[in-house]
């Protein structure tokens, strides 16, 4: 069938729609090989493990998007991500969601939701 393929946009409004309430900010950079990566807020985070002391100020994570011309570029990003011990990453189709210090709630949310768009397919 045909692989399925998303824009920054249609990837945010489709895991918005399975829970995971990401915002979508300005494209930050574009790589090398043209990819663009933007910047992504997530809106509901967890409150850091303790609810105080110097972490109760930082959200859960920074994160990026970046969105490729096809999922084989996206899979080896994710790969790449995946050995980066300060990042989790998500993968759908061509498009690759980085996260920094991503509280166990807030990941497991967002893996829920990406992976709802993989069923869809």
């Amino acid at each position: 069938g045909e692989e399925t393929r998303f824009c920054a946009e249609e990837f945010i409004k489709a895991v918005n729609r399975e829970g995971a309430a990401l915002a979508l900010g300005p494209v930050l950079t574009t790589t090398p090989n043209g990819v663009a990566v933007h910047e992504v807020a997530l809106t509901e985070v967890a409150p850091s493990a303790t609810g105080e002391g110097p972490d109760a100020e930082v959200a859960s994570g920074d994160a990026t998007l970046l969105v490729f011309d096809g999922s084989g570029d996206a899979e080896d990003e994710f790969d790449r991500c995946d050995d980066t011990a300060a990042l989790t990453c998500f993968r759908a189709a061509n498009v690759v969601l980085r996260v920094e210090d991503l509280q166990p709630s807030d990941r497991a949310r967002l893996t829920t939701a990406v992976e709802a768009l993989g069923d869809e397919g």
